[in-house]
């Protein structure tokens, strides 16, 4: 019977905190992303670290298809994700991540500042391809992707040829809603 007695007021002490988890609890406060917002081609990877917010139009460059004028809009432009839905799924999607066989970081072309409520941050660098750089490991899962490429609407510069092949638009295993490449087709 006295154990029974000392057994209920922890129980009743415990008892706020029966049933709630971290994992519930979304602990990403926001999300800074650096991007760059034109598509192309990089005779070397360029590194995550090196990003900076700067504009680089006007310019023009020569390619095997003539000349591709660049306004002064073109640049490494940056923003702040702060919606909550988006907070709480991307944090759902880093629960699930399994590390891949590429050594390789990607050629960046985003630069994801995962800032959490208790100060610290991390960095995921996306590159081109269905592959990211996170706490010093390459990672593949398309889901994760569409939710970072979508909040900042990379998939509107993209080339036509190469969204075709993007795999997070192609995977069946989650729903999604349509986005629009950049000539106006929806994908």
């Amino acid at each position: 019977m006295k154990k029974a007695i000392l057994i209920f007021p922890i129980l009743f002490l415990l008892l706020p905190f029966w049933g709630r988890s971290e994992d519930t609890e979304n602990t990403i406060e926001s999300i800074y992303v650096l991007y760059y917002n034109y598509s192309f081609n990089s005779p070397v990877a360029i590194d995550c670290d090196c990003l900076r917010k700067r504009m680089i139009g006007p310019f023009i460059d020569i390619t095997d298809s003539g000349l591709i004028e660049y306004p002064d809009s073109m640049g490494i432009v940056d923003t702040l994700l702060t919606d909550p839905v988006l907070l709480r799924e991307v944090q759902n999607e880093l629960k699930k991540l399994k590390p891949n066989d590429n050594p390789y970081p990607p050629d960046a072309r985003a630069s994801y500042t995962l800032r959490y409520k208790d100060g610290t941050e991390e960095k995921i660098c996306m590159g081109e391809y269905a592959h990211f750089w996170f706490r010093g490991r390459n990672y593949t899962n398309n889901r994760l992707l569409y939710l970072l490429r979508k909040s900042i609407d990379y998939y509107r510069i993209v080339w036509e040829p190469m969204i075709d092949g993007l795999e997070e638009l192609n995977d069946t295993t989650f729903e999604r809603e349509p986005v629009v490449g950049k000539h106006g087709l929806v994908y």
